[in-house]
């Protein structure tokens, strides 16, 4: 007898829109009126997901699509806290 397979969650890259597993993006959510990235992915507020990549990050700044999915104004110093944990 086959083993059944587990699933796992599909999640949109806000960057490059392309569908991937939900553990390997890096998860950003509005807590309070301040943005932060959602190590353990289990924080319960409007989150959206990126790739682990510098140019995901990038397209996602130039874009603020972040501003618009997690409906908070995101500034440039949280880019720069995010590229540095995506390495």
């Amino acid at each position: 007898m086959a083993e059944k397979k587990k699933h796992v969650p599909q999640r949109m890259c806000a960057g490059c829109r392309g569908m991937f597993d939900k553990n390997t993006l890096i998860r950003v959510v509005a807590d309070g009126d301040k943005v932060i990235i959602d190590k353990n992915q289990n924080i319960l507020s409007r989150g959206a997901y990126v790739c682990r990549n510098s140019e995901c990050i990038g397209v996602v700044q130039k874009r603020r699509a972040f501003n618009k999915l997690i409906c908070k104004a995101v500034d440039n110093g949280f880019y720069e806290e995010l590229t540095d944990y995506a390495k």
